[in-house]
């Protein structure tokens, strides 16, 4: 089975933690009621929001980094990282102005809701000459047969253009 590096979904993590506090932080911002102190400012007008937003950020995707993983690994880019963005994307845009705590803790939730759903929707990745419906090696199995596994017709390889 073929697997995403730990590397490049570490990079993802922290790529939709920051994402999401960037998100939850304007949107918040835009949210405040006229009477905070803050209303009417630019959402990083204060030189702190920054600093902080990018330390829960970071604790954030560390914190997440093993689920995203072991969620992701051998499932399809770009669809399941998208679905998982757009659920929590969501639940930032429509509960934050309404509570903020609890924007930012429903994000959490809607995270775990999002690998969930983005796993249903994803295909898995197999390597070529594995069954692409189990991932069963097909080495040695005759073209046009089922695979012994799951049943599945095993396709004729491609094959190369002649050239004249």
């Amino acid at each position: 089975m073929k697997r995403h590096h730990p590397l490049l979904i570490l990079l993802l993590a922290f790529g939709l933690a920051f994402l999401f506090a960037i998100t939850w932080v304007i949107v918040m911002t835009f949210s405040l009621p006229s009477t905070d102190g803050a209303y009417g400012q630019m959402p990083f007008a204060d030189p702190l929001v920054f600093p902080i937003m990018s330390m829960f950020a970071g604790i954030a995707a560390v914190f997440t980094f093993p689920f995203l993983y072991f969620t992701f690994r051998s499932r399809s880019f770009p669809r399941a990282p998208l679905v998982l963005a757009g659920i929590v994307m969501a639940v930032i845009l429509v509960v934050t102005p309404i509570q903020p705590a609890l924007g930012f803790l429903g994000s959490f939730i809607a995270y775990f809701v999002g690998l969930a759903v983005g796993w249903h929707v994803s295909p898995t990745m197999y390597l070529p000459g594995n069954c692409q419906a189990c991932g069963y090696d097909l080495r040695g199995t005759s073209v046009g047969r089922d695979c012994p596994e799951c049943g599945t017709i095993v396709p004729a390889p491609p094959q190369p253009n002649a050239s004249p």
